[in-house]
């Protein structure tokens, strides 16, 4: 939104592929940080007893 084009109205259909990069982070996450994150996420949510949420589906007769 602070781009001097985009402001002026001047945008083409490749306008956001051009410029993506500026908003991206200059280096990706390495393995073992992907990891570390991973296993941090995991013992908390083991930790808070979280689960899964499941939609029980109650079984209705049929009538004739």
């Amino acid at each position: 939104m602070e781009d001097e084009d985009f402001l002026r109205g001047d945008i083409h259909i490749n306008f956001v592929d051009e410029r993506i990069g500026k908003f991206l982070p200059e280096k990706a996450l390495t393995e073992e940080e992907i990891a570390a994150l991973t296993a941090v996420l995991a013992n908390q949510t083991s930790e808070a007893k979280v689960k899964a949420l499941t939609l029980k589906r109650e079984r209705k007769g049929v009538s004739l």
